[in-house]
């Protein structure tokens, strides 16, 4: 049996007489005192994403829970894509006005029309009709109902020039996106 020397009373003693701590007997210093902690005050406060109050553990925090977490970081990406995509179109702005730029956007533009030549002669033939008169183009877009905003000819079959749906930006977009999925 090992003996433990108290730093209290000064006394050696076995090991069952002291606790948790190997320094003090049971009698010197009851266990219960040195595992008690202190009561701090509890500090509430409001949730930023719901309002909600609640106790807080620490300096720190400021919101409820982990869903709350979740709700905040989303927000947060969503702000920062905002402002990268802000930032991204103003760097293209500002290459694609230079000399090198515009030499750039027309070898796109032409490498485009060669290899989609059935695609321009379609929108060439429509706009043709349109400034003749022959077709009228609507101010209503035909999926949504949308008055007055920038209406688009949506071909769904290029073999077809005249035949045209009126959709608006939004919904032609739509359309497009809809249709690289299938």
């Amino acid at each position: 049996m090992k003996m433990f020397h108290c730093r209290k009373c000064d006394l050696l003693k076995s090991e069952d007489y002291f606790g948790k701590y190997k320094y003090y007997c049971i009698e010197c210093f009851p266990e219960k005192e040195v595992v008690k902690k202190r009561n701090k005050p509890k500090i509430f406060a409001n949730c930023l994403i719901c309002n909600l109050s609640f106790i807080k553990k620490n300096t720190n925090q400021k919101l409820c829970s982990r869903n709350c977490k979740i709700i905040a970081w989303t927000k947060h990406f969503v702000k920062s894509e905002k402002k990268s995509a802000e930032y991204a179109r103003k760097q293209y702005k500002s290459y694609y006005s230079t000399k090198k730029g515009k030499e750039i956007i027309k070898k796109a533009v032409r490498k485009s029309i060669k290899k989609y030549q059935y695609k321009q002669n379609a929108r060439a033939n429509l706009n043709y009709h349109i400034k003749k008169g022959n077709i009228i183009k609507p101010n209503i877009c035909s999926k949504c109902s949308k008055y007055n905003t920038r209406i688009e000819g949506h071909h769904s079959d290029y073999s077809k020039p005249l035949e045209v749906t009126w959709l608006c930006t939004l919904c032609h977009n739509r359309l497009h996106k809809e249709i690289k999925i299938i």
